[in-house]
């Protein structure tokens, strides 16, 4: 990710990415606030993520109802792989805008 403000780059790492839920990141240079702009890649990048988590719950919920425990691990899995591809597609196709 590169700051709008200083241009200094920086990587998404696990934990900025964990404690900005809304896409709103601070540069370790600067200390100034900065947000994550929408892009038709990235839009195209996270409905991979968002059907496979939205699947995944209908599923379990639908497969709760009879009694399989089956649906869970699916969805425990949709997560685990949507986390990891959003975080790279958040990293890859939305650049940073300031705050005014």
């Amino acid at each position: 990710m590169k700051c709008p403000n200083c241009n200094n780059e920086f990587p998404l790492t696990w934990k900025r990415y964990l404690s900005g839920p809304t896409g709103t990141h601070t540069c370790p240079t600067c200390r100034r606030k900065s947000r994550l702009s929408f892009t038709r890649k990235y839009v195209l990048c996270s409905v991979v993520p968002t059907g496979l988590i939205a699947v995944g719950f209908a599923v379990f919920f639908w497969f709760m109802t009879k009694g399989h425990w089956t649906s869970f691990f699916y969805a425990v899995g949709a997560s685990l792989v949507a986390l990891p591809l959003d975080k790279y597609c958040d990293e890859a196709f939305r650049p940073l805008e300031p705050i005014d």
